[in-house]
């Protein structure tokens, strides 16, 4: 099965590069020209690569980009057993303390209240 790949551009024409680019070699291509519908093209199943415009008719593409994040960190959070320092490793922060806040900010609970209230310890 080919890897999919999301394009979110609002030029057509670019759109259509990209989209031509990625299909010619391979992978499977599905396209969005904001970020809601992005967000409603991803719907349950998130691609494998997202090439993302930052400057989108509706909001920034920097905010779906943190949605996304949020979207793997949560479901790592839920069904790895990582802990979460290497959870915030993965979904590319620095520290373990800015994963936290980020994702409290979100998701308006804590990491470890998310997971009941345990992490496991750091290998």
């Amino acid at each position: 099965m080919a890897a999919t790949i999301l394009v979110v551009e609002d030029e057509p024409a670019i759109q259509e590069l990209i989209a031509y680019a990625c299909r010619t070699s391979g992978f499977e291509v599905r396209r969005s020209d904001s970020v809601r519908s992005a967000r409603e093209a991803i719907g349950g199943e998130l691609p494998d690569l997202v090439l993302l415009d930052w400057m989108l008719p509706d909001r920034p593409g920097i905010e779906l980009l943190r949605d996304l994040r949020m979207r793997v960190a949560a479901d790592l959070l839920a069904n790895s057993g990582l802990p979460v320092k290497r959870i915030a490793e993965q979904v590319g922060f620095a520290s373990r303390s800015a994963f936290a806040r980020a994702f409290a900010l979100h998701a308006g609970v804590s990491p470890r209240g998310f997971r009941g209230g345990t992490d496991p310890e750091t290998p």
